[in-house]
Parts: C-alpha cells; structure tokens; sequence
C-alpha cells in the first residue's frame, strides 16, 4: 500500500517542475534559430540533472534556505535563453533567496511541517 505523507506534496512539485524544464527545452529547441547556437539541450538536462542530485545529497547538511536558494539560482541561470549578464545574476539571486526564505516560513509556520535547516541554522 502507498501511504502518503507530508513528503509527498513537495516531492510531486519537483518531479512537476523537473518535467516543465524538460519540456521547455525541447520546445525551444523546436523554435530555435537556425544561426543561434545556444547550450544544447542534451547539456542543460545533464546539468540540470546534476544540480537537481547535488541539492538532494545535500538537503540534509545544508538545509532547505540554501540548497533550495543554489538549486533556484541554477536553474534560473539553465534556463534562461538569452546571455546571462550582471545584472540577471543578480534579479536571480534575489529571487531565489527571497523565494525559498518564503517557501520556509509557510512550511515552517503555516503549516508547522519542519523543513531540513541544516547544520548552519540550527536552533
């Protein structure tokens, strides 16, 4: 019998969002320039892939504020079509902070399910 748990809900959002990533790079791929000559897109999934396995060894010793903050940044930076300049890196590194912060206080306090801290924030 499967049971589910309060790890199932954020486990189906990854799996969710790992395959809108996929999909989005085939689609660009289909609607990409002749002359553009981009990252392809076997190398993006690959990294994609990596980052994804990284952030998951990792959950547990860093914590979700900083594996989520590096996993975001990551692939903001992948799937992003045009050049990745200062200023970019910058809006995603904002953005992906201020999202997982965000993300850790509702679990966190909205809905009073413990998220991994890590060994940087302990209490």
């Amino acid at each position: 019998m499967l049971s589910v748990g309060p790890a199932a809900l954020p486990r189906f959002v990854i799996l969710v969002l790992f395959s809108l990533a996929i999909v989005n790079q085939v689609l660009y791929v289909k609607t990409k320039k002749p002359g553009e000559e981009k990252i392809s897109i076997s190398k993006k999934i690959i990294l994609s892939v990596v980052l994804f396995g990284c952030c998951g060894l990792g959950l547990q010793i860093f914590g979700l504020i900083l594996c989520g903050s590096f996993f975001l940044f990551g692939e903001m930076c992948l799937l992003d079509q045009e050049a990745v300049t200062k200023n970019k890196i910058l809006r995603y590194l904002m953005l992906s902070v201020i999202f997982t912060v965000c993300v850790y206080f509702i679990f966190d306090f909205l809905f009073k399910i413990n998220v991994p801290i890590g060994i940087l924030f302990l209490r």
